[in-house]
Parts: structure tokens; sequence; C-alpha cells
């Protein structure tokens, strides 16, 4: 179609640059349906997409999140499944349609403590941390400290993942030794088959 869409403007007074009606936002008010194009180089929530899990690493320890403390951090302890049932902590994977073409699913992290979600993200000094609040529907650009590649570790293992941070190109979620806990961290590595490297995520 020819013609420039303004956002927020009606449709019946606009012309759309896009045949594809999975590249719009639409919302509506008042019985009038407005449409806005979505941005490029943006990654967007799918909705209803999202999946609660549990992470473990290659030892098979599972993920634990203290997202409320002072220096929020999450580690890798050995559970049993009593333990893990009782844990008031949730960790959820939330996809998202990235405009760019790169390898892997882009994903976000949460946490949900009670009545509160906290998200997780990546800091410019190669640490993670946990921030209170959800997902965000949208996020512009091509980087973003919430967002993750989620690729399959290896051909034929069917359950285990990696994740590289789509902020620090080259860093992927590691479980590592830290003062006597095996923290979840961030790692830079160009080795693909780094076993520290390996999640195994299964649905909780």
């Amino acid at each position: 179609m020819e013609g420039q869409a303004q956002p927020d403007q009606p449709a019946s007074s606009c012309t759309l640059t896009t045949n594809n009606l999975d590249e719009l936002f639409i919302k509506e008010e008042n019985g009038i349906f407005y449409f806005q194009e979505w941005q490029t180089d943006s990654f967007r929530k799918y909705e209803n997409n999202n999946l609660q899990v549990l992470f473990e690493n290659s030892l098979n320890d599972t993920l634990v999140v203290y997202p409320d403390v002072r220096e929020s951090y999450a580690e890798f302890r050995s559970q049993t499944m009593q333990e893990r049932h009782k844990d008031t902590c949730k960790v959820n994977i939330h996809e998202y349609r990235d405009t760019s073409f790169r390898e892997g699913v882009s994903i976000a992290i949460t946490v949900q403590k009670e009545s509160k979600t906290y998200i997780m993200y990546c800091r410019t000094d190669t640490t993670l941390g946990f921030k209170e609040g959800p997902a965000p529907l949208n996020i512009l650009g091509v980087k973003s400290e919430y967002i993750f590649y989620k690729r399959t570790f290896s051909e034929g293992d069917v359950e285990a993942y990696s994740f590289e941070s789509s902020l620090l190109t080259g860093y992927f979620l590691a479980s590592k030794e830290e003062n006597g806990l095996r923290k979840l961290s961030l790692k830079r590595s160009q080795d693909q088959v780094d076993e520290s490297l390996r999640m195994i995520v299964r649905d909780n």
C-alpha cells in the first residue's frame, strides 16, 4: 500500500505501509480502531506464551533465585522433588519475536515470588541482577539487558540449551563456582561444548 501511517491515527483516515497484520499494533477506543506499525529493530513479546520452567545445570542442580535480597542472585543447588515443590520462587521464560534474523529464540526470564515479579538483566560489568517488574511487551533496538538468545546446546540434545546475552555478545549464562556457591553467572565463551553453559530446561 502507498502512503504513511501515523502512530495512533484512526484507521479510517490513513493508509498503511504494510500488508502484514503481524507488523501492526491494533487498539480500540470508543469504537474506533487505531493502527500503529511495529517499529523496526525491536523485540515484541508473544502473547500468552509464557512457560514456567525449572533450570538445571550439567550436574542436575536446580536453579534457586533470590531476587529480593540486597545483592540479588541465583544459584544452582541440589534439591529433592519435595524441596522443589516447596520453593515459592517460580521461574518463567517469555519468548519474543525479533525483527532481526539471528540464530536462536529471543527470550526474557522472570521470577515470580509471592505477589511480586522480577526480571533478570545483564549489567555492563558482565554481572547478572534482578529488578522488580514484568517482562516488557515491546523493546526497541537490537540489543537489550533483558534479552537472551536461547539455542540448542548440541545436536541431538533435546532438553539442553545455551543462552547468549543480546547486550553482551559472546557472554552466556553459566554455572560458575563463586565463594562456595554454584552461581548463575555470565561467562565469555567461544567453546560451543563448554559444559558450564549447558542449561537443562524442564516444564514445571
